[in-house]
């Protein structure tokens, strides 16, 4: 989809550059600007233009403009019509937001016009009373101008720095990109869905409880249909009532965790859909892995460990020991016994499978539920409760509050969430495994916590139960992971199917059995194969040294800023690596010819030769030039030609064994008319082996 829109916008620039200007316009015209998402369209644009499909000065000059002409219409309107406005409509149904606008206007003066540009609730309104209000014309028209383009460059450049991100990450491949999207929308949704609650639990609990106490007091015949449900409520009710908000929600999480955790329970036993869904999130999780996520989420999963929770529980018990809280001695220790307890006693009673098999030994062998993230909910559960609680201890006001049970909440959440995931990304459970684990750490949390909450309440340093437990997590997980990670990292590497072949089998059809094409995750053609290769690396790399081809260096930080500069050289800009079913190059060379660079990149596939085990590979040979992003940044891009290249390593290679095939189109390549407008391809491709052989060309 990008690929097609990013073409077009070039293609209809004009309409762009136009559309660009008139929204701006828009967004600053008196209450208009109240139905146009000018801040989201601007950063939208912002990122068009950092893909390269629009030009950053013009952005900038014409959404300036546009802002600049719609504070002045508004101011304009307000000068001439003063109070006549407000009984006009439209204006006469926001007569609130115009009050505040001037009640702003009369604090602030003439800076309103600047800082209220940035204020959403009265961006609409404070040009137009800057007119009613009478504020000088060239006072107003300066203020306007550096407004404007402040404005401008305060929404444009965020989206060119994402554009231009995507950008370099796309030359790498589209499954970071996914990947990246699908952790920062999980990570947004766990925040906004936790503020909302934590909200609406501070703003109502208190009118809930008082509706709870009247009912469970009213009509309290024991043969009454409901006396058995007041007599669990007046059991679990809190020991004090200012713990309303905390009661309610725990409420909430013991009738709905448990709930969802039966009916994922029931779905996997009876193979109900959510099998296939399983099967679907773990293909797709590992089509979509790359070495980079991979380390990532073998540290994530490493903090998990059940050897890291079980030393934060010691430290939270320990420092509540000294503290003398006996109270909540007794949470972190039915805590932690409970989880460990329950996963154990699940696993023995269910004894299903995990995506891969042989990853532990004993009753770890089994996936449901997740360990993981059963013991990392309750953990990070608990610490909340606790948390929400003691601050009952300091007197701050009700926003104070709020603030910090939506923070420890979404917190909360977040972490146990993203540990979830990293074993489903690692292949390590099931969708299912990691869903009944977290309906189950949460479950057990939640029943822990109510009884908590009739317990009186007790004295707790609050930064202690901060800092204690994030200490021993960055010492214990850091001891973990520095002795663990590069075992794990084989041991949750993504494994591939290998499938043997003959010498001769792979010369004669073989090697169409591998792919023509790379392909990106939204199915678009990348680039050709144009080369494979049986023998050892070392040895393709010496050959083709005494024709100039030398090894691209690694990726870093000094190399990445070098595209941030005006005037780089191509020679100077970074080769960025690239991915082939989830794996970066194993061999990446480059070669320099005039204005152009010549890249040559080999990937490891999943087939052997034998007899002798030789490993098959598969590559690309491309030819880069660089391409001026916006002024300040240059990044090197393909040419998409794909027969000159192949030409120069078949020159290189002269006196070598190979064989130079050509694929047929129609027969073996789906979409290659599609491509061919935009790559330069004939369908050469370079078969080419270790082991001296007789050059044929067929």
């Amino acid at each position: 989809m990008i690929d097609t829109l990013l073409p077009f916008i070039s293609d209809h620039s004009r309409f762009a550059y136009f559309a660009i200007f008139l929204t701006s316009l828009s967004e600053s015209l008196a209450l208009v600007g109240l139905l146009i998402p000018g801040t989201v369209v601007m950063f939208g644009i912002g990122a068009v233009v950092g893909m390269g499909a629009l030009a950053l000065k013009p952005t900038l000059v014409l959404a300036a403009t546009g802002a600049f002409a719609g504070d002045a219409i508004s101011y304009w309107l307000g000068h001439h019509y003063q109070e006549r406005l407000k009984g006009v409509w439209p204006f006469n149904r926001y007569s609130r937001m115009l009050e505040e606008g001037e009640r702003f206007f009369k604090n602030h003066g003439g800076k309103s016009v600047f800082f209220g540009r940035f204020i959403g609730p009265i961006r609409p309104v404070i040009p137009l009373v800057a007119g009613i209000m009478d504020m000088p014309a060239f006072y107003f028209t300066f203020v306007n101008i550096t407004s404007a383009i402040a404005w401008a460059i305060a929404y444009v450049i965020p989206g060119v720095v994402l554009g231009t991100s995507l950008t370099i990450a796309g030359i790498v491949s589209t499954r970071l990109i996914i990947l990246t999207l699908i952790v920062v929308i999980l990570l947004w949704s766990f925040f906004w869905a936790s503020k909302k609650i934590s909200r609406l639990l501070i703003l109502k609990s208190s009118q809930w409880f008082e509706a709870t106490y009247r009912w469970i007091k009213a009509n309290a015949d024991t043969r009454n249909r409901t006396a058995l449900v007041k007599k669990c409520l007046t059991l679990l009710l809190p020991r004090y009532a200012e713990e309303a908000a905390i009661f309610f929600l725990l409420v909430f999480l013991l009738v709905f965790c448990p709930m969802g955790f039966i009916i994922v329970t029931q779905a996997v036993l009876l193979k109900l859909p959510i099998i296939q869904l399983d099967k679907n999130v773990f293909y797709f999780l590992q089509s979509i892995r790359n070495p980079i996520f991979d380390r990532f989420f073998v540290v994530i999963t490493e903090l998990g460990d059940v050897i890291v929770i079980f030393f934060v529980f010691v430290s939270l018990i320990t420092i509540f020991l000294f503290q003398k809280a006996r109270g909540t001695v007794l949470l972190s220790l039915t805590s932690l016994a409970g989880s460990l307890g329950l996963v154990r006693l699940f696993k023995w009673i269910f004894q299903l499978e995990r995506p891969v098999a042989n990853l532990y030994q004993g009753i770890s062998a089994w996936g449901f539920p997740s360990g993981h993230t059963t013991h990392s909910a309750v953990l990070y559960g608990t610490i909340f409760i606790i948390l929400i609680r003691s601050l009952r201890q300091l007197k701050v006001s009700t926003k104070t509050i709020r603030i910090f049970t939506w923070i420890s909440l979404s917190s909360a959440v977040t972490i146990s969430s993203i540990i979830g995931f990293s074993r489903l990304y690692l292949g390590a459970h099931w969708f299912s495994d990691a869903l009944g684990g977290f309906f189950l750490g949460w479950a057990w949390v939640a029943l822990c916590g109510l009884f908590y909450l009739k317990t009186p309440l007790e004295k707790i340093n609050i930064h202690s139960l901060i800092i204690v437990p994030t200490a021993t997590l960055l010492v214990i997980g850091g001891w973990n992971i520095r002795t663990n990670i590069k075992n794990d990292l084989m041991v949750y590497a993504s494994r591939l199917p290998v499938q043997q072949i003959t010498l001769s089998g792979w010369m004669k059809n073989g090697w169409k059995q591998l792919p023509p094409w790379r392909i990106d995750m939204h199915g678009g053609i990348k680039q050709p194969f144009q080369f494979q290769y049986v023998g050892d690396l070392d040895k393709l790399r010496e050959d083709l040294a005494r024709f100039g081809w030398r090894q691209a260096k690694s990726i870093g930080l000094k190399s990445i800023l070098i595209t941030l500069s005006p005037e780089v050289h191509l020679d100077d800009l970074p080769i960025f690596p690239r991915l082939y079913n989830g794996k970066f190059e194993k061999l990446m060379l480059f070669k320099e010819m005039d204005e152009t660079r010549l890249v040559f990149r080999l990937w490891l596939t999943r087939f052997t030769i034998v007899p002798g085990q030789k490993t098959l590979y598969i590559g690309t040979v491309e030819s880069q030039v660089s391409k001026e992003i916006t002024p300040w940044i240059t990044v090197p891009v393909d040419k998409a030609d794909y027969i000159t290249p192949l030409k120069v390593v078949c020159e290189n290679l002269n006196g070598k064994n190979f064989l130079v095939i050509r694929r047929n189109f129609l027969r073996e390549t789906h979409g290659f008319p599609e491509a061919n407008s935009r790559i330069k391809w004939d369908g050469s491709i370079l078969l080419v082996e270790e082991k001296p052989r007789k050059n044929r060309l067929q």
